[in-house]
């Protein structure tokens, strides 16, 4: 959606940050590699149901992780989810 380089991605924004929209089928997996390291992510369930870093979270919920290269997330339902990739520091 969003990211530090114009041919990166369709937004172009002055910062170290990347905004990315998933859609997961249920019982689909995958996971998000952080773009740049000193990054965390912060995950935004906007629809169904999904499983990271050892929590669940629905609809409205959201969890920030930090000091991880890469994270494993499994759709418990279909879903749609932003990830924000943002500098910590």
């Amino acid at each position: 959606m969003a990211a530090p380089d114009r041919d990166d991605g369709p937004v172009w924004i002055n910062q170290d940050a990347w905004f990315s929209l998933g859609d997961f089928d249920a019982g689909q997996s995958g996971s998000y590699q952080v773009r740049k390291d000193g990054n965390g992510i912060y995950l935004f369930v906007i629809d169904g149901e999904i499983e990271v870093a050892g929590e669940t979270l629905a609809k409205r919920d959201a969890v920030g992780l930090t000091d991880v290269g890469e994270v494993a997330i499994k759709a418990a339902a279909d879903s749609r989810l932003l990830v924000m990739d943002v500098p910590m520091q």
